[in-house]
């Protein structure tokens, strides 16, 4: 099964009607953790550290962010199954340099990243997302809903569909 990439749509945003409107910060002491935001460079459309840096610094207090799997950064090379590990590499060197920039908000302190839950070798996928992210990893999102060919997730894990994955020391994982 491979673990291929997805082209989700990214459109450009519309900085001119964004401008229109402009709101007061209610509580701007107020600790706001960003819980889920996407990082990307297509062509056409680019949201990157700078991008984030700017949403971040509108006058709430946004102490954290959580990035969740987008498709982006894919390695292009090695085993299919591994490829998404790509993704979880590209946020954590954005992240860090999000830390070397002296950032007050902590960008990507939870990366949430994708490991096809199928796979009879998850296992080895998921040490390699925790690996990659680097103290971050938080979980893995499995879009089910969006791909019609997935009818059973887990064929294999019983009646019900769910079958528990071995248990991980939370310091390997980041928590």
């Amino acid at each position: 099964m491979p673990a291929e990439a997805r082209a989700y749509p990214r459109p450009l945003p519309n900085l001119e009607w964004l401008g229109k409107l402009t709101e007061e910060i209610l509580e701007p002491d107020l600790p706001i953790v960003d819980p889920h935001h996407h990082l990307w460079d297509h062509p056409g459309s680019r949201y990157l550290l700078d991008e984030l840096l700017a949403d971040v610094s509108s006058g709430h207090n946004i102490v954290a962010t959580v990035f969740i799997q987008c498709g982006s950064g894919y390695r292009s090379s090695g085993p299919e199954e591994m490829r998404p590990i790509g993704e979880s590499e590209f946020v954590r060197a954005i992240a860090e340099e999000g830390d070397r920039r002296g950032s007050k908000t902590k960008i990507c302190a939870g990366i949430v990243s994708f490991a096809d839950l199928r796979l009879p070798n998850v296992d080895a996928v998921l040490e390699g997302q925790i690996t990659a992210a680097g103290g971050r990893f938080r979980g893995i999102r499995q879009i089910a809903a969006h791909d019609p060919a997935i009818i059973v997730l887990y064929p294999a894990a019983g009646a019900d569909g769910r079958r528990e994955l071995p248990p991980r020391s939370q310091a390997a994982a980041g928590a």
